[in-house]
């Protein structure tokens, strides 16, 4: 957000938009008319999304599986089976599967912990 620009999915379409390019403000409160670019289409129908703490990529996840995605581009940079992804400060993530986290480092899985009962 600190460069101004939101991605944002609808069903398996995502958009881009530029606040930065918004030419007049109202009071709190105020709808404000923006322009959206399209980025692509997801090959998973997105439960939840999560970006980066930088900005540059973004993770989409359904039930069973995550993408992930540079912002500019909608460039596929990364896939894997799992429910939900946190990201680190610096870039790396994890991933909750049903009886593992996996963390990844520079998107190389580096460290997995399995247990004998379910990850919430």
């Amino acid at each position: 957000m600190s460069q101004g620009k939101v991605v944002y999915g609808k069903n398996f379409e995502f958009f881009t938009i530029n606040l930065k390019a918004v030419q007049s403000y109202g009071p709190d409160g105020t709808n404000v008319n923006v322009s959206s670019k399209d980025l692509g289409i997801s090959d998973i129908y997105p439960a939840g999304i999560r970006h980066s703490p930088n900005g540059h990529m973004f993770a989409v996840f359904s039930d069973s599986e995550f993408l992930i995605y540079r912002s500019q581009n909608f460039k596929n940079c990364g896939f894997g089976q799992g429910t939900d992804l946190v990201w680190a400060p610096n870039g790396n993530y994890a991933v909750r599967e049903s009886f593992s986290i996996k963390i990844y480092k520079e998107s190389i899985l580096s460290y997995e912990i399995k247990t004998d009962f379910i990850v919430e």
